[in-house]
């Protein structure tokens, strides 16, 4: 018998990270009963072709025809993991009756989708029963589900800097140099992850040589394990947030741009502290002010901790897996 066909849209570069390549491939990992193909446009094409590898057919199509070439790959489904789409777009999909889902998607699109999950949004601005709101949507990276979440946090020994696959303003660094010299004050051990698309990885591999206390990565799949590693992280707000939230570590958020600012998960609530969006110049006192308060104010730490063990994401793919299969 032939399998469905089923196509997933994705978007990876600079300005909008790698996390909806990284989410689409978990997925395509559980859809094993489909023939999976990933397309996206030439802009896209470096990454998607980095973290998809072998591992499916990739097309790379025009990004003003995007829609109906996808179209013309005569998908029985199409996953777009676009951010936001319109009505035009989608439709050229419906009329050719194949069923359409989407990621983190604010546009019109959603009013003919089949199934919008918007798992990043917390409050919803519009209400519709095919659209799915909220982090009970969100599904971890396999990696996460291999890992035992942190337990009680008495002494802050080491953190994590993270700002996701491509981090174009470079927060890393100036997070690094904001934090730095308390840290080699009080012996905490530095980890930083950045992801495959951070291009100052060779600048500042060269900084941290001369400082020490500090491990620098980009390596793939290796972020959970690290994340077992530290007490604390400082982070960009996107999905690292629940995975952060998952392992049981109080995280200080600096959203990277204004779409950013509007993932309201990141709050106390979740063990969160969010100083809105980065600003050169006015972050990092407000940075420091708040590092430090965690570090120093035990009781503050633990009751972040308490408020981020409440949450657990691990069956949470299985249900969103369940959910795609239904449309």
């Amino acid at each position: 018998m032939k399998k469905a066909k089923l196509v997933f849209h994705v978007i990876g570069y600079k300005s909008v990270g790698l996390g909806h390549i990284y989410r689409s491939l978990s997925l395509a990992k559980e859809l094993n009963g489909y023939e999976v193909i990933f397309a996206c446009a030439g802009r896209s094409e470096e990454m998607t072709k980095l973290l998809v590898g072998n591992a499916y057919k990739i097309f790379i199509f025009s990004e003003a025809s995007i829609y109906s070439d996808i179209k013309n790959l005569n998908p029985d489904i199409v996953i777009n993991d676009v951010l936001s789409t319109n009505k035009d777009q989608i439709r050229i999909l419906k009329e050719a009756n194949i069923r359409v889902v989407n990621f983190e998607d604010l546009g019109s699109g959603t009013q003919i989708s089949d199934l919008t999950i918007n798992e990043l949004y917390e409050q919803p601005d519009i209400y519709k029963g095919n659209i799915l709101w909220g982090h009970q949507y969100f599904f971890l990276r396999d990696e996460f589900l291999q890992r035992q979440p942190n337990q009680a946090i008495n002494k802050v020994e080491s953190i994590l800097i993270t700002f996701g696959g491509t981090d174009s303003r470079n927060i890393t660094r100036y997070t690094l140099d904001s934090i730095y010299e308390y840290c080699d004050e009080k012996g905490i051990f530095i980890y930083i992850v950045s992801g495959p698309g951070y291009q100052y990885f060779e600048e500042l591999e060269a900084t941290v040589k001369d400082r020490k206390n500090i491990h620098l990565t980009h390596a793939t799949g290796v972020i959970s394990e690290i994340m077992q590693k530290v007490q604390i992280a400082i982070t960009s707000n996107g999905r690292t947030v629940y995975e952060l939230a998952h392992m049981n570590i109080p995280s200080i958020v600096i959203s990277q741009h204004e779409r950013e600012s509007e993932h309201k998960f990141s709050s106390k609530e979740n063990g969160m502290i969010n100083i809105g969006i980065f600003n050169k110049s006015d972050t990092r006192e407000e940075l420091i002010t708040k590092f430090q308060k965690l570090v120093e104010d035990n009781s503050y730490l633990r009751e972040l901790y308490d408020n981020s063990s409440k949450l657990d994401f691990s069956k949470n793919k299985k249900r969103i897996v369940d959910i795609i299969r239904k449309v």
